[in-house]
């Protein structure tokens, strides 16, 4: 797979990378080969060989993804994170941002050519403590979309919210409280976008708000939500697939 410095048209670009996790044998020990020393050791600490294998999927596609923007080896990639955890690349001269999601089977990527972004997905399933989340932490607005949605359709439109304010939390360098209690984003119709304002700021940086910010869902697969967000008031994404 071969990528080009400099991939991204123009500033308001996003590129989301969609990366199936399961095991794919002929490229699992090249993916392996570009972890850093505190990857491998973290590998190591999964009792079970599938989530060790997802690991190494998931951390190998996000450096050889990273490496085609950045110009260089994907082993030469350092990450440093925030108070939260959000990753940043810390050896590179590229005002390069992304951020990585991941479920059970799925990862998501999204970069930007400097625009702080968050990226989430979930995979769409039965949560048998649902209704106690949506009576503490939704608002009314949010009870009735997922309320007026089919039975059979309730989880996904769970989902479609949940990952809208996980993307927003990220894209600050927030945590899961503030998901949770200090995002509120407009209930819109799945599949579409809305645009915020202000928001927390970046708690890990010290960085301001941006003025604006955007939200858009993504169109996965019926069993996948998905949500992106990125500061300005606009963006234009591109959904890629990495083999």
């Amino acid at each position: 797979m071969q990528f080009h410095k400099n991939h991204f048209s123009n500033p308001e670009e996003i590129h989301v990378w969609t990366v199936p996790l399961a095991p794919r044998e002929s490229a699992q020990e090249r993916l392996e080969r570009l972890l850093s020393d505190d990857e491998k050791q973290r590998m190591e600490e999964f009792r079970f060989e599938h989530l060790r294998r997802r690991y190494i999927r998931t951390r190998g596609a996000l450096r050889t993804i990273l490496a085609g923007y950045c110009g260089k080896p994907p082993g030469e990639l350092r990450f440093g994170t925030g108070r939260y955890g959000k990753p940043f690349l810390v050896n590179s001269s590229d005002t390069l941002a992304f951020n990585l999601s991941h479920c059970e089977d799925l990862a998501v990527i999204a970069v930007t050519a400097g625009k702080a972004v968050g990226v989430d997905v979930e995979k769409v399933r039965h949560m048998q403590n649902l209704d106690s989340i949506l009576n503490r932490f939704f608002t009314a607005e949010e009870l009735d979309f997922i309320h007026g949605a089919p039975g059979e359709q309730q989880p996904r439109a769970f989902f479609t919210l949940w990952t809208r304010r996980e993307a927003a939390a990220k894209a600050q360098g927030l945590n899961l409280e503030a998901a949770l209690t200090g995002i509120r984003i407009p209930v819109y119709a799945p599949g579409g976008s809305t645009s915020l304002s202000g928001l927390a700021g970046d708690e890990s940086t010290g960085k301001k708000p941006a003025a604006s910010w955007c939200i858009q869902d993504l169109e996965l697969d019926p069993n996948h939500c998905g949500a992106v967000c990125a500061e300005g008031g606009k963006f234009v994404f591109f959904v890629k697939d990495f083999e």
